[in-house]
């Protein structure tokens, strides 16, 4: 009887073993992935020194003047709950971002369609 429950014992440690490696290489795949992801905005941003607000996460739009890491994430989920921006007019749907704004930061931005 002691030696069976050893043997589950040892069976449910190594599934758990497996399974945290399962994750742990899910974790470095996806991060792997965002990273270069992310390496491809910043490539892009480089050749043209704007910021792309259709490819851009929020880390990247937060280094706009005038835009903090709040209005960033809100610029991110309007843009998910609405598709790509079609102007970069369309930041003034988005509370606490005024034409003002928009136009000083116009010549940092740029769009993909």
């Amino acid at each position: 009887m002691k030696l069976s429950k050893l043997v589950l014992l040892g069976a449910a440690i190594a599934a758990l073993s497996t399974s945290g490696f399962a994750a742990q290489k899910y974790s470095a795949d996806h991060q792997h992935k965002t990273t270069h992801e992310h390496q491809q905005v910043k490539r892009e941003q480089n050749e043209t020194g704007k910021i792309d607000i259709n490819k851009a996460d929020a880390a990247e739009l937060a280094n706009l003047k005038g835009i903090g890491p709040k209005i960033a994430a809100t610029i991110v989920d309007y843009r998910d709950k609405h598709g790509e921006f079609k102007s970069v007019d369309e930041l003034t749907n988005i509370r606490g971002i005024s034409q003002r704004l928009v136009d000083d930061l116009r010549n940092q931005m740029t769009l993909t369609k």
